[in-house]
Parts: structure tokens; C-alpha cells; sequence
């Protein structure tokens, strides 16, 4: 506020006296005095002339700038009142000093009252460029906290991503396995199913080309023994016991097919438990790991391979400082904690650093 009065004061000071304008008047070259100071200008020269740009101004008469009078007097008003905050209001003395425990300008009198006894107190002149300095180291660091927030979240944030196009890729490359199992197995299932159809539909073949082969030799057969049949009585008595063997011989050689076992496809060989024998098969490719290490715990010493299973002692590794995360000590913790029970787990240690840092395995 009193930069932005003393800008306006600047532009509303008359040249001749340098003060804010009293009665101002304006000349035709639109330049502007205090009526004041330009007819004791006048007085002094002969010719009549214009202070500033020197143009000559016999005929005109100043004309009073009312718009810039009531300006001119808003300014001065407001410029009085600012020097009467200045002043203490208990004891009209002007404010010199400062108090550093109440916060607050004091006059001299202020000083030396109960009120202020005891109390930490400066010239003004001294410490305000002292304050404005620390005000200005507060927003310096405040400034340099938040540059150094936004770089710390921008590192997070590339951070998170790199796990998650990580745990993106591991994801796919394990479920790519499973559908390459899954797939090898349904194959394999269907193709153990169509080997046995095949042996099936053989197994038919044969019976029906026997068949055909039946069925033709007793059609011939029956046609003999139909014109053998086909005479008087006497002669068909006479010829009855050849005609009887004849028609005894007509018998098939197959089985009858309903006396038959293992004719029909082996439904539940094939489909019985399917999806918990493909799940048992399943576990011969699949590893059990009972300690996941947990990445986010991770000192800032240690390396975690991608399967979260095995890690390294390496050089200072650039993770996130998050609160999980071992800051002083040289260790990782599992996924998953224990609350109760005993448990056990083999460690195969390999160290091929000079220098072996001390690593304590909870048992």
C-alpha cells in the first residue's frame, strides 16, 4: 500500500515545488502546476512560458483540474493517516522500537511501562532489514522444500511406474506360461481322447465288415436252401437232413456287440477330476516360494531380484526414502509376517564382496 501511494505521489508532484499538488492547474501543453508555484513562477520571468516544456502561454489562462484537485486531496488524506498510525496511540510518541515478544512497534514510553518490562526490544531501523531478510530466507526455504517435494514426487511417481511395467511384464510372462501349459495339456487330453476314438471306430470297422461278410454268405445260403425247400414233400423228407445241416452252417462268427466290454469310449478315465489332475500336473512346473521379500523394505545397500525371492549386497541403489524402507540398518522383510507358531526357513548365502556387512535372519 505505501509503495503503490508513493508511486502515485510521484506522478501527482508538481515540478515546481515537488510536492503534491495544492489548487492544481493545467496549461494547454497539458501540463500541470500548483497555482501557487506557477504565478510565483511567472512573476519572476518576462515572458510567460511553461515550466516544463518552455511553450509559450500568453493568452491562455490556467484552468483549474478538478478532477485532479479531489485526487490530489484523497492522496493527502490518506498519506496523513498513515503518519498517524505511526505514532503510538497511548502516547502520541512515534514509534522507534520493536518488540520481539508481543510482536509489535512501541514507542519509547511503551519501553519503559510494566507492559513491556523485561521484553526483548530493538530500534526499528535495525531489525527491520534483519526481518525482512529472515522473512525472505523463510520463503526461500519454503520454496526450495517444495522444488525439492516436486522433484522427490516426480521420482516416486517414475518410480511406481517402473514397478508397475515390471510386475506388468512378470505378470504376463508367468500367466504366458500357465496358457502354454494349459494349451500343451489340452492338446494332449483331446489327442489321448481322439487316439482312443480312432481305436474305437477300428474296432467298429472290423465288426461291420464282418457283418457284411455274414450277411452275404447267408443271403447265398438262403437262397439255396429255398430251391432245395422248393420240391414235393417226399422229396423235401428225402433231402431234410442236408438242408437242416445246410441251414446250420448259415451261424455268425461275430460277438454279439452287447456282450462286449470296453466297446464305448472311457468317458471317465477322460473327464473324471480333469481340472485337479491338470492342477496336479500343474504343480510340477510351478515353485512355492514361503518367504516373499518385500521390495518396499528394502535397504538402500541391497538389491531384490525380480522374482522377490533372492537379493545381493550392491552399491547405494536409488529407491524411494519411504517409511517402510531399512534407513540405518542393512536388511529386508518378508511380505508377510508371522504372529505366532514356529517357523523355519533355509538361507543359501554367497558372498563375493571383501567386505561381508552383518545381516541377522529372524528365526
Amino acid at each position: 500500500m505505501a509503495t503503490s501511494l508513493s508511486l502515485m505521489g510521484e506522478h501527482l508532484s508538481c515540478p515546481i515545488c515537488l510536492d503534491i499538488f495544492k489548487n492544481p492547474v493545467v496549461l494547454k501543453c497539458s501540463h500541470s502546476f500548483c497555482e501557487d508555484c506557477l504565478q510565483k513562477n511567472w512573476k519572476e520571468v518576462v515572458n510567460r512560458l511553461c515550466p516544463v516544456c518552455r511553450k509559450e502561454c500568453y493568452s491562455e489562462e490556467p484552468c483549474p483540474s478538478l478532477a485532479l484537485r479531489s485526487l490530489c486531496e484523497s492522496i493527502q488524506k490518506i498519506t496523513e493517516n498513515n503518519q498517524a498510525e505511526h505514532y503510538c496511540q497511548l502516547h502520541e510518541e512515534k514509534l522507534k522500537l520493536f518488540c520481539f515478544d508481543d510482536k509489535q512497534p512501541i514507542c519509547v514510553v511503551c519501553h519503559t511501562s510494566k507492559k513491556h518490562k523485561g521484553h526483548e526490544c530493538n530500534p526499528i531501523e535495525e531489525i527491520v532489514p534483519g526481518l525482512k531478510n529472515k522473512i525472505q530466507a523463510m520463503i526461500s526455504s519454503s520454496v526450495n522444500k517444495l522444488q525439492n517435494e516436486k522433484i522427490t514426487h516426480q521420482n516416486w511417481s517414475e518410480h511406481i511406474k517402473g514397478q508397475f511395467q515390471c510386475a506388468e511384464e512378470q505378470i504376463r510372462e508367468e500367466f504366458n506360461k500357465l496358457h502354454q501349459f494349459l494349451e500343451e495339456e489340452e492338446t494332449a487330453k483331446i489327442g489321448a481322447l481322439r487316439e482312443e476314438q480312432e481305436q474305437k471306430d477300428e474296432v467298429m470297422q472290423e465288426r461291420a465288415e464282418a457283418l457284411t461278410r455274414e450277411t452275404e454268405t447267408l443271403a447265398e445260403t438262403t437262397v439255396v436252401v429255398n430251391k432245395e425247400m422248393d420240391v414235393d414233400n417226399i422229396t423235401f423228407l428225402q433231402n431234410y437232413k442236408t438242408i437242416m445241416n445246410r441251414a446250420n452252417c448259415v451261424s455268425t462268427d461275430t460277438e454279439d456287440i452287447e456282450t462286449v466290454s470296453g466297446v464305448l469310449v472311457d468317458m471317465a478315465n477322460h473327464l473324471g477330476s480333469l481340472k485337479f489332475k491338470v492342477w496336479e500336473k500343474m504343480l510340477e512346473i510351478i515353485d512355492y516360494i514361503p518367504v516373499t521379500l518385500d521390495p518396499n523394505t528394502t535397504s538402500f545397500m541391497l538389491a531384490v531380484a525380480d522374482d522377490l525371492r533372492t537379493l545381493k549386497y550392491s552399491n547405494w541403489q536409488n529407491y524411494p526414502n519411504n517409511t517402510e524402507r531399512f534407513q540405518k540398518n542393512v536388511g529386508v522383510l518378508g511380505s508377510e509376517g508371522f504372529s505366532e507358531g514356529i517357523h523355519f526357513w533355509d538361507v543359501e548365502a554367497r558372498f563375493f564382496h571383501s567386505l561381508i556387512p552383518k545381516v541377522a535372519f529372524a528365526r
